[in-house]
């Protein structure tokens, strides 16, 4: 499956992506801001791919005009509370301080928030990693508790606080006649092809799949 708008692309992760994956999550750059900061191994990476419950996680490689850049997700889906928790890193140094992690992420919220109807999504972030503290309250996070790890905080990010917070953002970005051009291919999971063909005529606008 693959999602694009705002000039990035979404396309689910395959197991023909877990090599590039696995050497952007080992840079240190990368690792050093993870609660686990261990070098993984081609074995460790490919067991936690087949390991990975597709009904509750979504991982996408973002990529803009064929270049790969990065990796976000929404992992561990909540279908009852309506809940998420959201990451994302930059893997590609070319695009480092670049305004395609933004663009990715309000894809990815838009669809989490509009497609999947959560309540809220939440982010875990060390307490020193303030680049990355910064960079979400911008965007409507807010925080919201202590993890058992004392090095880690978790924030929580709203729909009404995310959409008042980017809404600048949006309209610098969106154009009335962009169209979201989604891909429906044989390893999109059955529950997101169920929440697509819910949409409202309303969600379908807001999120750019107007006809």
């Amino acid at each position: 499956m693959k999602i694009s708008r705002f000039g990035v692309t979404l396309s689910l992760l395959e197991e023909t992506s877990l090599e590039t994956v696995r050497m952007w999550r080992n840079q240190d750059n990368v690792r050093l801001t993870m609660e686990f900061v261990n070098q993984i191994s081609p074995k460790e990476q490919h067991r936690w791919f087949l390991n990975l419950d597709k009904t509750c996680n979504l991982y996408f490689i973002f990529s803009e005009s064929s270049k790969n850049i990065g990796l976000i997700n929404l992992k561990e889906i909540d279908w009852n509370n309506e809940t998420a928790e959201a990451g994302i890193f930059t893997g590609n140094h070319n695009y480092l301080n670049t305004s395609y992690a933004m663009k990715a992420i309000m894809v990815l919220m838009d669809w989490a928030f509009f497609c999947l109807k959560l309540k809220n999504v939440k982010a875990k972030i060390g307490i020193s990693n303030q680049k990355t503290q910064s960079f979400n309250q911008r965007i409507g996070y807010q925080f919201f508790s202590e993890t058992s790890n004392s090095h880690f905080h978790y924030y929580v990010l709203k729909k009404e606080n995310y959409l008042n917070q980017t809404k600048k953002f949006r309209n610098m970005l969106l154009d009335s006649t962009e169209k979201t051009i989604v891909t429906i291919d044989k390893n999109t999971p059955e529950f997101l092809k169920n929440k697509i063909s819910l949409l409202t005529n309303d969600d379908r606008t807001f999120l750019g799949l107007f006809e």
